[in-house]
């Protein structure tokens, strides 16, 4: 029940151009939520979609890459989502 997004205020066609990525999730608890197998509340978001979320923002959240690094992003609590539009 939480997912890393490329966030900014307008439209891009290219993801390079987003201003931010950062991390959603539905627990304000470090790693966001926990992992279940089913999260009913992001039924219908798929993997490319645009949406909007409302959300309220927890600050920086660190975590380990795949490639052995680190990175640091705004992490926020979800308040609701709508899919605004399938890629």
């Amino acid at each position: 029940c939480s997912f890393h997004a490329n966030i900014a205020s307008s439209y891009s066609t290219r993801s390079y151009n987003y201003d931010t990525r950062s991390t959603f999730g539905f627990a304000a608890t470090e790693l966001l939520s926990t992992i279940e197998d089913d999260c009913p509340m992001l039924d219908g978001v798929d993997v490319d979609d645009f949406i909007e979320v409302w959300a309220t923002g927890l600050g920086a959240y660190s975590y380990d890459t795949s490639v052995g690094g680190s990175n640091v992003v705004p992490s926020f609590l979800i308040e609701k989502v709508d899919v605004l539009r399938k890629d």
